[in-house]
């Protein structure tokens, strides 16, 4: 485990919402972020756990599964490639809800709850982020897709693209339309 250094700069810089910072607020994110190396079968965090660090994957893959009351065994909720981000929990609760374990060997960055909440407080920006990191995640868990089958992985797409800037823009149907839409990929 250790602290970034300034070489993982433009590699950050690819990796959401890092993307969307210029170098000199990055600059100032680096000493928070601390690296680790992780091989494949690793359990990161499981549920109940202390819901202790926000994580970004720079490389490798990571599952994440959620047991829910009536169901027997946990279910995939979603499946992370690298720049991807996960245990949101980490910015609304004290505990996991879910478990995240590494199918590949992993390269990951993480912020601890402790600089999440530092950041938030210095970045207006950052705090709009990572609210919007929480609210998604919150819904992702408790929301019961009554179409998804048994194993299915939901894939969120939580990027500022036009077109879903555009469809919040619409009423009701416009949300409907982009919840089929993106059912249908």
């Amino acid at each position: 485990m250790g602290q970034i250094s300034e070489k993982m700069l433009p590699y950050l810089k690819e990796v959401y919402p890092f993307s969307d910072l210029d170098s000199e607020t990055l600059a100032l994110i680096l000493p928070t972020l601390e690296e680790i190396q992780v091989p494949a079968g690793t359990v990161i965090f499981a549920a109940n756990d202390p819901a202790n660090a926000l994580y970004f994957l720079l490389s490798g893959k990571v599952t994440l599964k959620l047991q829910k009351k009536k169901e027997a065994q946990p279910h995939t909720l979603q499946q992370f490639d690298p720049y991807d981000h996960f245990g949101e929990e980490s910015l609304f609760t004290a505990r996991r809800m879910t478990t995240a374990i590494t199918t590949t060997p992993a390269v990951l960055v993480f912020l601890s709850r402790a600089n999440l909440e530092a950041l938030r407080q210095e970045s207006a920006l950052l705090d709009r982020i990572f609210k919007m990191f929480a609210a998604t995640f919150h819904n992702l868990c408790v929301t019961e897709f009554r179409w998804r089958s048994p194993g299915e992985t939901l894939y969120i797409v939580l990027r500022d693209n036009p077109f879903f800037l555009w469809m919040k823009l619409i009423p009701i149907g416009g949300t409907l339309f982009v919840w089929v839409w993106l059912a249908a990929f």
